[in-house]
């Protein structure tokens, strides 16, 4: 049984907190001086507690100035554990990989896809409305890579005027948000060639792994990533494998987020252009292996 973050501290009986709790564009000031005083009689009681970071890295920025004092005056009881790469973090802190396994567990029973019959070109879920997201929508819109994909967009009236819709029947995941959000909808996978991945952070330095790109990987699928510079170097790190014997990866290293994004575009463009039957015969064991680390991985222990 895969165990917990969470539920390997309190079987230690090590109090644990969350970060959400102590940001102000969560919580009042009325509830934000209740948790810090709840926080500050756990470390006053305590000779460790475990302050749980769930969000990507930079929300940070939200957190109350109070609560950041508070860690940092006493990081000598306070273990921090948060997921990703990010040198600004207020706090040092240790990896945990709860959200992957989540994941897992959501899609446990996922089924391999089948990639030998692709109608679609691409498949491009924007979520979070963003002006580096649109601008790359655009540009796949302008090299025509839009008329025959998988496309999701709403972002109405100014400042984007940027709207598509799914023409899939998926209203049976729909009907649950959270696993819409968190879960592949597999016929988008099977009939579509590339995913073209939009990851939270694009600009900033700051590297998390998402259900933006866990999706793709857990069912065979091949991707481009608009993220950090940097980004693919950072996903290899936890041992997947990205697609640039067959894709122009040289995108993740462009410094100039404009020019990141019409490579992309470019990417995409030469990619369906290419032998796509041939490249999913070519990569299957590449595939395989990347879908076999995710459901494989291990929660990290304390």
């Amino acid at each position: 049984m895969l165990i917990s973050l969470y539920s390997q501290c309190i079987n230690r009986g090590i109090p644990v907190f969350f970060t959400e709790s102590y940001c102000t564009n969560i919580v009042d000031q009325t509830e934000l001086s209740k948790n810090l005083m709840r926080l500050r009689q756990a470390i006053d009681k305590s000779s460790k507690v475990a302050v749980i970071h769930r969000e990507n890295l930079r929300f940070y920025e939200n957190f109350s100035k109070e609560f950041t004092t508070l860690i940092n005056t006493n990081l000598d009881k306070c273990v921090v554990y948060a997921e990703g790469r990010d040198s600004s973090f207020p706090f040092p802190y240790q990896q945990h990989n709860n959200f992957c396994i989540e994941l897992q567990q959501l899609n446990r029973d996922i089924k391999k896809i089948n990639h030998n019959h692709k109608t679609k070109d691409l498949l491009v879920l924007v979520g979070r409305n963003d002006v580096n997201r649109i601008n790359l929508v655009r540009h796949l819109e302008s090299l025509g890579l839009l008329e025959n994909s998988f496309v999701s967009v709403n972002s109405p009236g100014d400042p984007f005027n940027c709207v598509y819709k799914l023409d899939e029947d998926h209203e049976d995941i729909q009907d649950d948000f959270y696993k819409w959000c968190q879960a592949p909808y597999p016929p988008h996978y099977g009939k579509s060639k590339l995913s073209v991945v939009m990851e939270t952070n694009m600009v900033d330095e700051s590297y998390q792994l998402s259900e933006a790109i866990y999706k793709p990987i857990m069912t065979e699928h091949p991707f481009v990533v608009l993220g950090p510079v940097g980004y693919l170097d950072f996903l290899r790190s936890y041992g997947y494998e990205t697609f640039g014997k067959w894709i122009d990866e040289s995108y993740d290293k462009e410094q100039d987020v404009a020019k990141r994004i019409s490579m992309i575009a470019d990417a995409c463009e030469n990619f369906i252009k290419s032998d796509v039957s041939n490249f999913y015969i070519e990569s299957v064991d590449l595939r395989a292996r990347n879908r076999e680390r995710f459901f494989n991985t291990q929660p990290i222990s304390l």
